[in-house]
């Protein structure tokens, strides 16, 4: 039912919803790992967004500029993808989230090009066994070194990074170790500009999924220029558009076996009778309840855009 409205959506509503799970996907491992770790005071050598967000511009501008380079030369998705693996891939997604921290360098087309090739390359990417994430190798570098500042750590931090793509620089003809000075210089240039977020405190885990992928989603930039029709309450994250009645459903409440569809809107508790929330959230489905008045004020045909992280449905009919 999704690929339909394709022509008429910035985004493609089947990459909208694996876009939708994956931010929700991070933003549940990105609170587990906080909470493994003392509320975020117990990561040594450093907290992951001290060393993410001075790494992360640089890094996807390359990124996107070198999948750019790919494509112009005729280079296969899958083999790109075999440079990488699974976990590596996972690693960069991660770092994404951090772009939403403050405004950023990249355009949405080039955040939606640079999501959209990370989402196909995992899907195509081999799995590594005994793979050691960022962290696990900074904390081994800075023990060995017997240096835990943060000028040694953003130093190590970004040629870590920098390792994950060294591959891809070699393939394409690139100066890796060129790219690299530029990544430890531009790191060395924010180290003290960086703020870090705090812990979650009191925060419940359903309000800092939220928020987390409230931060990350760029598509939520579109919402400026809309008109605001309803509002009810976040239930699963995410955004999505269509057609209501089509793709996007209206209705009191969800029943038991739900439609295909990239989102809900109900009156009421969307899932009172219905335990298919972790369902909805792998799939990318959209939820917003207790509007009250949603069937009432959406009708069937206006095209619409739905907001899981505020609760919000704005108006898209031309």
């Amino acid at each position: 039912m999704a690929f339909f409205f394709a022509t008429m959506s910035l985004v493609d509503n089947i990459l909208n919803r694996k876009i939708n799970s994956l931010f929700i996907k991070i933003a549940k491992q990105i609170y587990k790992n906080d909470m493994a770790h003392d509320d975020t005071q117990g990561w040594r050598p450093v907290r992951p967004p001290l060393l993410d967000y001075p790494i992360s511009t640089f890094l996807f501008k390359e990124l996107i500029r070198l999948f750019k380079k790919a494509e112009a030369e005729n280079v296969s998705d899958q083999e790109i993808a075999n440079l990488f693996s699974r976990e590596v891939i996972s690693e960069l997604e991660f770092v994404y989230v951090s772009l939403g921290w403050s405004p950023s360098e990249l355009s949405f087309e080039e955040k939606l090009f640079l999501l959209e090739k990370l989402i196909n390359l995992s899907e195509k990417a081999p799995s590594e066994e005994n793979f050691e994430d960022t962290f696990q190798r900074l904390g081994k570098e800075a023990k060995k070194l017997s240096d835990s500042s943060k000028e040694n750590v953003l130093i190590v931090g970004a040629k870590i990074y920098m390792d994950y793509v060294k591959n891809l620089y070699g393939r394409l003809g690139e100066d890796w170790e060129k790219a690299s000075e530029g990544a430890i210089k531009e790191v060395l240039a924010k180290k003290d500009s960086i703020r870090d977020p705090g812990s979650w405190g009191d925060t419940k885990e359903d309000a800092a999924i939220r928020k987390l992928v409230r931060n990350a989603d760029f598509r939520r930039e579109r919402e400026k220029d809309l008109a605001q029709i309803a509002q009810g309450v976040p239930e699963v994250s995410g955004i999505a558009e269509g057609v209501v009645s089509e793709n996007i459903i209206v209705s009191f409440t969800i029943p038991t076996n739900p439609p295909d569809a990239d989102a809900f809107i109900t009156d009421i508790d969307a899932f009172k009778d219905s335990p298919i929330k972790d369902k909805l959230e792998n799939e990318g489905v959209v939820v917003v309840s207790k509007t009250r008045n949603g069937t009432k004020v959406l009708r069937k045909g206006q095209k619409v855009l739905v907001d899981g992280t505020s609760g919000l449905v704005f108006d898209l009919t031309l």
